[in-house]
């Protein structure tokens, strides 16, 4: 296949795939819609109304390429509304109600999601609890602008009366903002998958199976839907006068659980059960006839999704702390501890040493490599890295899990070592050999180490006695090089 035919086939590969992913947005559409409808308390009221949440995660994802399916399903909708109750509707009218129906809802989640696809290209892995409160902000103000533009085109048309327009902005409003809270998360992580820019941003977000047990999750899941269940059997059960009255306790019973399963379960699992306890929510809505209580259920369906998602990044933060902290305190290149990081814990263990009956004995070693310099200006900084490399892997391999390893700057490192200076003495030899023995064969270049080692006293401090090892080490390198020097004994050891 020449090269024309194979782009040809490509393009016609990709409108292929096009159409197919958006037939699957237009038919997922057309279902949360009759969806809602069926979940409708009043006509054309519903306690959420899914079609919103979608419409909004497929411009935040898609962006201006959504548009096709969302226009097809708005006007298809529309046609079908018109009709259904008045059957004498004209083109005209079908035409009209579908370009209001299009500006408020098609037009305010447009609007919405470029904000959120600004927010997130702006901010993307910084400080994302922010940027989450930022999407669940504009996710609330898409669905209030959808609201007032269609509150304001039913009025005008005398569909309602002046008296009831807030309680139709309020009851519209809740009823999406309550879905694009919930859903839209879930909505554009399984829409986000073939885009790389939102896969990378929700791998971030750790939105994703992380290969945690099923069961568990379903235990929890199967938890949270019988306390809500208990619950409004147990409201119903304790008055049929006044039900309404403990069924918004009810709903907010179901905080709790949901919680626990957001701390302990990945981001897309709270998502799915989220949706879940929502529909089965909207389903007892249905069965007991709540209407009258119907603001207050929505105000504490949106109250708990957005405690959830907030609580959700619990983990995530603390994940972050740890890695800052890992980055604060761990030399990215060798693994070794920083300076300061290597004082705090030697700090602590003198301070630590004579908390039992027999203080243990510890040692400081400080060593470099010998012509470091050489290694970098003969051989490129690269070698010179993976020398740095060598001997921190090396000294990792040598020490015990209670020695402390730290990288002192450029090519000095240090060594807390439970033992006497003798024992420190019997290591280096062994970095050295090992050393010697990697570097020829990894880099083809000989290399050595120098070495000053102290015994603690009892009176010495960390800095103290990293400068008495620090010149010892220069007595080292005086005498040869290859060499360490013992507090206490006048002559340097040969190593090799």
């Amino acid at each position: 296949m020449d090269h024309p035919q194979a782009a040809s086939f490509r393009g016609w590969q990709k409108q292929c795939s096009w159409l197919g992913y958006n037939s699957v947005l237009v038919l997922v559409w057309l279902v949360l819609w009759k969806l809602a409808s069926l979940m409708e308390y009043a006509p054309g009221v519903s306690i959420w109304y899914p079609p919103a949440a979608l419409s909004l995660a497929a411009f935040i994802v898609l962006g201006a390429r959504a548009w096709p399916a969302i226009i097809f399903v708005l006007c298809l909708t529309s046609w079908w509304v018109v009709t259904a109750n008045d059957s004498d509707s004209t083109m005209s009218l079908i035409g009209i109600s579908a370009f209001f129906y299009t500006l408020s809802h098609g037009g305010s989640y447009f609007i919405g999601a470029l904000a959120a696809r600004w927010i997130i290209a702006k901010r993307q892995y910084r400080a994302v609890h922010v940027t989450l409160a930022w999407l669940l902000l504009i996710a609330v103000l898409s669905a209030l602008m959808s609201a007032s533009i269609g509150t304001l085109t039913v009025w005008t048309k005398q569909y309602i009366t002046s008296s009831e327009v807030l309680n139709v902005l309020l009851t519209w409003w809740f009823g999406d903002a309550v879905a694009v809270v919930i859903l839209t998360p879930l909505f554009i992580a399984l829409l986000g998958k073939r885009y790389s820019q939102v896969q990378q941003i929700l791998d971030y977000l750790h939105f994703g199976s992380d290969g945690r047990a099923l069961a568990s999750y379903i235990v929890k899941l199967t938890l949270l839907i019988a306390v809500f269940a208990c619950s409004l059997l147990l409201s119903n059960r304790l008055s049929h006068n006044g039900t309404e009255a403990y069924m918004g306790f009810a709903a907010m019973l179901i905080l709790l659980p949901q919680l626990w399963l957001a701390l302990t379960e990945p981001p897309l699992r709270t998502a799915m059960s989220l949706a879940l306890l929502f529909l089965c929510v909207a389903i007892a809505v249905s069965l007991f006839d709540l209407r009258n209580i119907m603001l207050v259920m929505q105000i504490a369906l949106l109250t708990i999704a957005a405690i959830t998602w907030l609580v959700m990044l619990i983990p995530m933060l603390a994940s972050d702390n740890r890695h800052l902290s890992h980055l604060a305190n761990i030399d990215q290149l060798t693994g070794a501890l920083l300076r300061h990081a290597f004082i705090a814990i030697a700090n602590k263990y003198l301070d630590q040493r004579y908390t039992n009956q027999e203080p243990r004995e510890l040692s400081l070693l400080m060593f470099d490599i010998d012509n470091f310099k050489q290694v970098n200006d003969q051989h490129g900084h690269s070698s010179g890295d993976r020398a740095l490399q060598l001997v921190a892997t090396q000294v990792c391999n040598s020490v015990r899990e209670d020695d402390v390893f730290g990288r002192f700057g450029g090519d000095e490192f240090l060594i807390l070592l439970n033992g006497t200076k003798d024992d420190g003495l019997e290591l280096s030899k062994r970095l050295q050999q090992q050393l010697q023995i990697n570097a020829q064969a990894e880099l083809d270049i000989k290399l050595s180490l120098s070495f000053g080692i102290i015994e603690l006293k009892a009176n010495d401090t960390i800095q103290s006695a990293i400068d008495h090892a620090d010149a010892l080490l220069y007595k080292a390198k005086r005498d040869g090089r290859g060499r360490a020097a013992l507090a206490g004994t006048a002559t340097t050891k040969a190593l090799s």
